[in-house]
């Protein structure tokens, strides 16, 4: 028999580990996730990951909402809506028809709106915005209200969720 080199058994050996990996790398995924993300939830087949400081409330198969614990008047909601056609602008059009409120254009240069994004703004007391986005045409939409200066804390977790869905 031919015995073999130094060489050859330190590629076997590394072989041997990369097979015996392969098969429980699954579950070291899994568990390094629960570890550096245990707030993490399953949502629809979207891994909704809050930041520390914000909580997720009522998960539930059609409706999942977002809390901070910065901004208490703020949420972020995400809902299924089956298609009929509706865009998020006519969404919002509708809700400031019945609440009074404003539907803030999209570009101050006077181009299109976009079609998978819409924003009201109240004017009350306190300030008060609604963005609602439907990414990519999916059934999934998503909707931040509160305060404005509350958005950017929701949106790296926005991001983080659009680009799971496809994008825009």
């Amino acid at each position: 028999m031919r015995r073999f080199s130094a060489f050859q058994l330190a590629l076997l050996c590394l072989g041997a580990s990369l097979m015996v990996s392969a098969v429980f790398l699954d579950r070291l995924v899994g568990l390094w996730h629960s570890v550096t993300e245990p707030d993490a939830v399953q949502w629809n087949g979207l891994r909704v990951v809050p930041r520390k400081h914000q909580q997720i409330r009522a998960p539930e198969a059609s409706m999942l909402i977002v809390h901070s614990d910065r901004f208490p008047k703020a949420r972020l909601a995400l809902f299924t809506r089956p298609e009929d056609g509706t865009t998020p602008r006519e969404l919002v059009k509708a809700l400031c028809r019945q609440d009074d409120c404003e539907v803030l254009p999209r570009g101050g240069d006077g181009s299109d709106p976009d079609p998978h994004r819409a924003t009201a703004i109240y004017d009350t007391q306190e300030p008060l915005q609604i963005v609602v986005l439907r990414p990519a045409d999916k059934h999934i939409w998503i909707e931040f209200s509160g305060p404005p200066a509350a958005y950017a804390d929701f949106e790296p977790l926005i991001d983080s969720l659009v680009r799971q869905l496809g994008g825009f």
